[in-house]
């Protein structure tokens, strides 16, 4: 039964790498997470951990240029699991986009209680997880 639940609560999007597809994105994270009486606070910081991730994704993955990004959200005993993959250049830990200005990946693992990074041959996984609070 507990298989069975963690997979009940699973979604998974993909979406072109386009800054365009975010919007949707976000449209349909804000549905899921509603739909899982998630309290507002919580619902924000987890939109801008997947804002932030797949901008990523889109800027430096695929510099732009057309590719794929997958999203796979799970809600399992009061925590939320994402996962946010590419399949473009790789990540690059030199590059945590501090000299372009932003602290994007920085505020993103701050939000959540759980950050990994995972470099594939061709692209990278970030794995999140964060404990929620049910909307009163």
């Amino acid at each position: 039964m507990e298989n069975l639940e963690k997979k009940i609560n699973r979604i998974k999007i993909f979406i072109p790498s386009f800054l365009s597809s975010l919007s949707t994105v976000r449209a349909m994270v804000r549905v899921y997470l509603r739909e899982h009486n998630i309290c507002e606070l919580d619902e924000i910081q987890i939109l801008s951990v997947v804002d932030e991730l797949a901008t990523n994704a889109v800027e430096h993955a695929y510099s732009y240029n057309e590719g794929e990004i997958e999203i796979v959200l799970n809600f399992y005993k009061k925590t939320i699991f994402l996962t946010v993959e590419d399949f473009g250049k790789g990540y690059d830990e030199n590059l945590d986009s501090k000299e372009d200005g932003g602290f994007g990946l920085s505020i993103a693992r701050k939000l959540v209680d759980v950050f990994k990074i995972e470099k594939k041959t061709k692209g990278t996984v970030f794995k999140v997880e964060k404990k929620i609070k049910e909307a009163v």
